[in-house]
């Protein structure tokens, strides 16, 4: 793991998360942290969004309080990968303020968005003084949201995104940049003509209603690029497959694929190897699964448009600066990257699982039920 630009030591931090009590030994920034006479909260600059842009700065004066604070944060999911590692940023970043933040409760919807703004509803009986959400869907406890905003507490929207527009700051990796991304390079492989499939993450939520958005804002350029049929597959290599089975079957010509995520397009490509076609010989787009980049690596073929699993990280950091009275970004976006066989060495982690994702824990970090 690298992390740029800071001076990192190591220290103990105690964490409570809901009813449960654990020690963690973490690298911290020297610079981090919230000290007594309301000095600035550093933004590491990992976090940081791009340099050059001038993003619309929210003023948080009113949510200006001592500390220390209860911090809620409503999880969608942890049900892949690169959730995982979302999540275990956000934990890890947390921990880095034990004087800040007297408690941090995490509530998990499993993708019911009934769950989640039944969570949502509990994390405000608590008394949070400021919540974390990343949402099952765009619905997804938006009246949630809003009453928490109604009664002064900030809300902080991570990685997804939500209808409302009652919240304070959107921490993210654009999806429709991600789509862009693949739209822009799957155009190019195709000369601006060709026949191609889109399978997309779960009906309704923002990552598959957006990625989709920002590459047709590009294929809808070329009026010879034709999508065939469009596939929600919930970010699952299984269900790709079974639903490349299909469309292999139903097309005599499919020539490209418009994967929005790589554990899919792993599936995808077994899918048109075991019925004969050369995965190699059509464009596939993913994201920065592993186990996808190794695939590229290996085939030099495809390319993903990297989503950091880090925004997590970020919201924590955002809470506080809110907690503390300062100016936050509206929308505090981290970008993403695309990469093709001809530079994905820059990316990929060979020494890792395919259900690797690039991350900034440290090796120290111990990933609950791994």
């Amino acid at each position: 793991m690298r992390l740029i630009g800071r001076h990192y030591t190591a220290v103990s931090a105690g964490l409570t998360i809901g009813a449960v009590a654990f020690l963690l030994t973490v690298s911290i920034p020297a610079t981090a942290g919230m000290p007594a006479g309301g000095k600035l909260v550093e933004i590491p600059d990992v976090y940081k969004w791009p340099t050059g842009t001038t993003p619309q700065m929210v003023d948080t004066a009113k949510y200006k309080k001592p500390g220390p604070y209860k911090i809620g944060f409503s999880n969608c999911s942890t049900t892949n990968a690169w959730a995982v590692l979302f999540w275990e940023t956000a934990k890890w970043e947390a921990a880095k303020y034990p004087q800040q933040i007297s408690q941090f409760y995490t509530t998990d919807a499993g993708d019911s968005a009934a769950k989640q703004l039944s969570d949502v509803e509990d994390l405000i009986a608590k008394g949070v003084d400021a919540l974390i959400i990343r949402p099952c869907t765009l619905d997804a406890a938006v009246p949630g949201i809003e009453k928490a905003m109604s009664k002064n507490i900030p809300v902080i929207v991570s990685n997804r995104s939500t209808k409302t527009t009652q919240y304070v700051t959107q921490n993210t990796t654009p999806a429709i940049d991600i789509g862009r991304n693949q739209g822009a390079w799957l155009a190019k492989q195709l000369n601006g003509k060709g026949k191609i499939i889109s399978i997309e993450g779960p009906a309704g939520s923002g990552p598959q209603v957006e990625r989709f958005q920002g590459a047709q804002e590009v294929l809808s350029k070329y009026k010879d690029i034709e999508i065939l049929a469009r596939k929600p597959t919930n970010w699952s290599r299984s269900e790709a497959k079974t639903a490349m089975e299909d469309y292999v079957q139903s097309f005599k010509k499919i020539d490209g694929i418009l994967s929005q995520a790589g554990m899919m397009s792993m599936g995808i490509a077994e899918a048109l190897e075991e019925a004969g076609v050369k995965p190699t010989s059509l464009p596939i787009t993913g994201d920065d699964y592993n186990g996808w980049m190794k695939w590229i690596a290996m085939n030099k073929a495809g390319m993903v448009s990297t989503n950091p699993t880090y925004c997590s990280g970020a919201s924590i950091v955002a809470a506080l600066m809110i907690l503390n009275g300062q100016p936050v970004p509206k929308r505090w976006d981290i970008p993403s990257q695309a990469y093709d066989a001809s530079t994905i060495d820059k990316v990929v982690v060979p020494n890792r699982s395919d259900e690797w994702y690039p991350s900034i824990l440290p090796a120290t970090w111990k990933i609950e039920g791994h």
